[in-house]
């Protein structure tokens, strides 16, 4: 703290700093050596400047200070107890890099001895094993190296050569002026021309420009000397860090050979460090990087690597901008850090444009109804900053409306609606609101679901409408009148009629013409409700027609089922064997199934045959129900199975809308008779052989596929002609509203 402000405190106790802050009596102090160190910190300039005729102070190689700082860093290595290693081994570095002439020379030395005293203790360890404190202590190192090397590179040694360029050019200036007013001198003492002074003030601007020109090329000329360096000579060849590539990458490739998730992490960050050096090394291992952000299950490596990757899209922006939607996708990520790392990244990046603002900014928007208030507050900031920087939020704000919107991004209908409250009241221009109004209502060409519609329409009545902005409403009425019979659509233009009569909008609604604005207030009111009114009209009868094709194939269905399930009945009746009494119990249930009974309950009268009706009679009541069905449609339709269960309600006789007909009576003895032939039949047929039996069973079978395929046939033509009939009738009712409506 007293160095902060007087800096020649640490400069006259340089020596006492060594001895006691990185001395032998406080060896395993990494603690005490790190403050150490960043007490030396202060002697560095917080800013180079390139005007200064002093360079920054320097200690030579074989300074006591990096003897000590050395031996910290080697021996400190295998300490797994002591927790401060890492940033004692960050503070020693940077003043390596910060203090020392040669700093790459002299990392190069400790990483060198680090690497011998690993080999040294390989045996013991075990062949092909290290221990994962010390390989993690040792990507560290390698990381920390790589950024300190860049930042030396790209700050400490581009400003030099600036400074000492500057100082060549001040220089040359000097003795250029002392050489001017020599001759200046001489020229006095002689008559000059008229025209002598203007030449030479001409001559001497014309200078002055050309050595402007030479100190931007040559200001360019660094930069590029300090780009070729770091792109071709740092990571390739048999540079000292080149030869750790191979070993980050494995760890990071290979969860199962490297299980520790500390190490992991370390290889991840050191090869993020890597590749901030070099545009091909960056490109070459991208694509690793990325796919560790999304398959790693540890949530500290991900949130390390979101940062990462922001300081790469600053590095180079072309290389990462292909990947940003992975950057975004982290915002729904299952950890509450890695969200709200990758929208503070995210937020940076925009604000300093080094990514553009697209569609996937509403991955940002989503998270305004974040479960954390700390990511939801920080959502809505952006946003209240977005919109004060010109008309970025109004050239997306179409883009987040229907993102938001996609049942295939699976935002919840009430999460939509909060986000949208917030961001559409953040837009404040009526030029940008009638603009939107438009682009909103086109917006509805486009949908596909029901959803879409809803989530517009909502969108649509959270504008204060001007009198412009209604006028743009009711021109785009042909993109939204058909989508009214969606009962939350109609809801939100209601909504937007209510505000707009009671006044809610930008200033006076409808400006100094009230009246010719009411008047098209109370039209397009009109409209909607027309458009409403047939829109439930054609949407009902659309649901009725799908709901009858969807009743008769399903019909079909059942009936084919039912036929394949008596074709195998039947088919195993086939197989069954049979004796006498089976066949006659049989026979006997078939003859009451094909006989009337009556009110009578006597065994005789049971048995009794049922007497047919004649064809023609049969025939004249069919018709009189399929007419009586033609004209009432509104009653429900007969079962196909009538006559089955008209024949087993004896109570109920057959009934017809004009006429009653009733079974005729027979004569008792007639019953009588006709019972004893049953049972003569049924005894001959007992004392029958088991073929016969099964060839008269079948023959039966046969007839009553037959009758039962017949019934349904005339049933199938009935309901036909009945939904002729209902289609037609709700044909008319239409034509007959639609004229009332006109």
């Amino acid at each position: 703290m007293c160095a902060a402000s007087e800096v020649s405190i640490i400069t006259a106790n340089v020596q006492v700093i060594i001895d006691h802050g990185l001395g032998d009596k406080n060896k395993d102090d990494y603690l005490l050596a790190q403050h150490s160190c960043n007490a030396l910190l202060k002697i560095v300039p917080s800013k180079l400047k390139q005007d200064d005729p002093d360079a920054p102070p320097k200690f030579k190689p074989d300074h006591a200070l990096f003897l000590k700082l050395e031996e910290l860093i080697v021996s400190g290595l295998t300490n797994k107890d002591n927790r401060d290693y890492m940033p004692m081994a960050r503070s020693a570095m940077r003043v390596i890099y910060q203090l020392g002439e040669g700093p790459d020379q002299l990392m190069e030395v400790i990483i060198r001895k680090i690497v011998a005293a690993v080999n040294d203790k390989l045996p013991e360890m075990g062949e092909g094993k290290i221990e994962a404190h010390i390989l993690q202590r040792l990507c560290f190192l390698v990381g920390e190296i790589s950024l300190n090397q860049l930042n030396y590179l790209d700050v400490n040694v581009y400003t030099e050569l600036k400074r000492r360029n500057y100082l060549r050019e001040a220089k040359a200036e000097k003795e250029k002026r002392k050489a001017a007013e020599k001759k200046q001198k001489r020229q006095s003492m002689m008559r000059a021309t008229a025209l002598s002074t203007p030449m030479n003030a001409t001559t001497t601007g014309a200078e002055d420009d050309d050595m402007g020109i030479v100190g931007a090329e040559a200001d360019d000329a660094e930069a590029e000397f300090i780009q070729q360096v770091t792109e071709k000579e740092i990571l390739t060849g048999d540079s000292m860090l080149a030869q750790f590539e191979p070993l980050l990458v494995a760890i990071c490739s290979n969860h199962a050979k490297f299980p520790d998730k500390d190490t992991r992490c370390a290889a991840a960050l050191a090869l993020c460090k890597f590749m901030l050096m070099s545009s091909d090394f960056a490109n070459k291992h991208l694509r690793l990087v990325f796919t560790m952000l999304e398959k790693e299950k540890e949530p500290t490596i991900r949130a390390n690597l979101i940062i990462a990757l922001g300081d790469l899209s600053v590095r180079f922006p072309n290389n990462v901008e292909p990947w940003t939607p992975k950057m975004y996708a982290r915002l729904h990520d299952g950890s509450y850090k890695v969200r709200y790392n990758t929208l503070t990244i995210l937020t940076h990046l925009i604000f300093n444009d080094m990514i553009k603002v697209k569609g996937q900014i509403s991955d940002i928007a989503f998270c305004i109804v974040d479960k954390e208030d700390k990511i939801s507050m920080r959502s809505k900031l952006f946003f209240s900053e977005l919109a004060k920087k010109g008309n970025t939020l109004y050239n997306v704000m179409p883009d987040i409306v229907s993102r938001l919107s996609d049942p295939e991004v699976g935002v919840k209908e009430e999460d939509f609606r909060v986000v949208m409250k917030y961001i559409i009241g953040l837009i404040e221009k009526d030029k940008l609101l009638e603009s939107l109004v438009e682009k909103l209502c086109h917006r509805f060409r486009a949908t596909r679901t029901k959803r879409q519609w809803r989530d517009i329409a909502f969108c649509l009545s959270l504008f204060p409408y001007s009198d412009k902005g209604f006028k743009k409403l009711a021109e785009n009425f042909g993109c939204w009148g058909d989508k009214l019979h969606e009962d939350q659509v109609y809801e939100s233009f209601l909504a937007i009629f209510g505000g707009i009569k009671k006044g809610v909008g930008r200033g006076p609604v409808g400006g100094g013409n009230r009246e010719a604005f009411k008047q098209l207030v109370e039209e397009l009111e009109a409209k909607v409700e027309e458009a409403r009114s047939k829109g439930v009209e054609d949407d009902t009868a659309d649901r009725r027609a799908r709901e009858a094709r969807e009743g008769k194939k399903g019909k079909k269905d059942r009936k084919g089922r039912r036929g394949e399930h008596d074709s195998d009945s039947s088919d195993m009746e086939d197989f069954q064997p049979e004796n006498a009494n089976t066949s006659l119990r049989r026979e006997t249930r078939k003859s009451k199934q094909f006989t009337q009974p009556t009110e009578d309950t006597s065994p005789e009268k049971r048995l009794a045959p049922t007497p047919s009706k004649k064809p023609s009679e049969n025939e004249d009541n069919e018709s009189e129900d399929e007419e009586e069905e033609e004209q009432s449609p509104e009653k429900p339709r007969k079962s196909s199975r009538r006559g089955g269960a008209e024949e087993q309600s004896p109570e109920k006789p057959k009934k017809s809308s004009r006429h009653h007909h009733q079974q005729p009576e027979e004569p008792e003895k007639s019953r009588k008779g006709s019972s004893r032939r049953v049972i003569a039949s049924d005894t001959e047929e007992q004392e029958q052989t088991p073929e016969k039996s099964r060839s008269s069973g079948r023959s039966r079978r046969q007839e009553e596929v037959v009758q039962s395929s017949e019934k349904s046939r005339k049933t199938a033509s009935r309901s036909s002609r009945h939904n002729d009939s209902e289609n037609e009738r709700s044909r008319g009712d239409r034509e007959r509203s639609s004229r009332r409506n006109r």
